[in-house]
């Protein structure tokens, strides 16, 4: 079996960076099943690099539970376009919503580039974890894949908040526990931190670390924050939330860990639906949400205090950010190998993860 998920893995990574973004012929109106759902080596071998990978996405299908794939096609209506992932809604239809995931890699508050198959790779690790969690009880929006890069998901009114937990002091944006703690301060998120640490190490307990949602730039923000001065949530709710998101993290770095990953941090988000009930939402430890090392890297990267082997989109964020200021200066053109090798990234993450599916 893991000879043919090897396979299966170095398949895939060769068709995604054959693979091209779908185009919607208007964007205002348009079907976002009109995408032919049948593996796109059977009708291009050329994009299949000559039929050798023919059935990489029928392949990914008998790994998970199966996508709903006979859905008639139906107008949808884009309502929202968003860093990476596009929303419809369909008229006869106004519970649900259609998250199309795009190629679009976001960082610093800003689209950076196109990564080819990225979007296809994100929805079905999505689905993956939606499915696992509900599985352990924890409610979600996710109801069916609809195809590779869609997902029909429950309506919900999202809280204006991103709950990021973190069990390593590292990162490269402003809102970073990094950031913070190398330039002096000790309190972040309202969690306390010892003096002589140095950056990867791990904490001694994952912590919950909140950003707001802002339209322009994402801040860290506290308990106290949310609870007593902004009065976004009560004290109830936001420890049911940090319980919940602390349960989760625990479950993703063992699952990471399987894969030969250390999970360093995520974050997770949660609306309500019609009848207020709470739900997690979004995405759920993909790469773009999440931090994840090569774990056989870490021992020997914190000797040579430097970062460890990355399987994220951290390699775009550190080439970025170490040629401007990635918050207000042009960004620099990301070289086509590194863009290649983030292809790598979200199709390795994804044989990966999907090899240890019916542990």
């Amino acid at each position: 079996m893991g000879l043919v998920l090897n396979f299966w893995a170095q398949s895939l990574v060769k068709f995604l960076i054959g693979q091209t973004a779908v185009t919607m012929e208007n964007h205002k109106h348009c079907c976002v099943f009109a995408k032919n759902t049948q593996c796109v080596g059977c009708v291009n071998c050329q994009r299949c690099r000559g039929g050798g990978d023919a059935c990489v996405k029928n392949m990914v299908r008998s790994l998970l539970e199966p996508p709903t794939l006979d859905c008639p096609i139906k107008p949808m209506l884009l309502i929202h376009t968003g860093k990476v992932r596009d929303l419809y809604t369909n008229p006869d239809d106004p519970e649900h919503l259609y998250l199309v995931a795009s190629d679009r890699l976001s960082a610093f508050d800003r689209q950076i580039c196109d990564v080819p198959g990225k979007g296809q790779a994100l929805t079905q690790i999505s689905a993956y974890w939606f499915r696992l969690l509900e599985k352990q009880g924890i409610p979600t929006h996710f109801k069916s894949l609809e195809n590779e890069q869609t997902m029909k998901v429950i309506k919900t009114t999202p809280i204006p908040l991103e709950f990021v937990v973190r069990g390593y002091l590292t990162g490269n944006t402003s809102t970073s526990i990094w950031t913070h703690y190398a330039q002096g301060e000790r309190v972040y998120c309202g969690h306390a931190l010892p003096d002589g640490m140095v950056r990867n190490q791990a904490l001694a307990t994952p912590i919950l670390t909140p950003t707001t949602k802002d339209t322009d730039h994402d801040q860290p923000v506290s308990r106290d924050d949310i609870v007593e001065k902004e009065k976004i949530l009560t004290a109830e709710l936001y420890d049911a939330l940090e319980d919940t998101c602390l349960k989760m993290f625990a479950l993703g770095q063992e699952k990471a860990a399987k894969a030969g990953l250390i999970l360093a941090d995520t974050k997770y988000e949660f609306g309500f639906d019609k009848g207020g009930k709470l739900m997690l939402i979004d995405e759920v430890h993909t790469p773009d949400s999440s931090r994840f090392w090569e774990a056989a890297s870490y021992q020997e990267a914190m000797a040579a205090r430097v970062d460890p082997k990355p399987l994220d989109k951290d390699m775009i964020r550190a080439y970025v950010k170490e040629r401007c200021d990635p918050y207000n200066d042009p960004l620099p053109p990301i070289p086509s190998f590194l863009i290649d090798q983030t292809s790598h990234v979200y199709a390795t993450f994804l044989g990966r993860l999907l090899s240890n599916a019916k542990d």
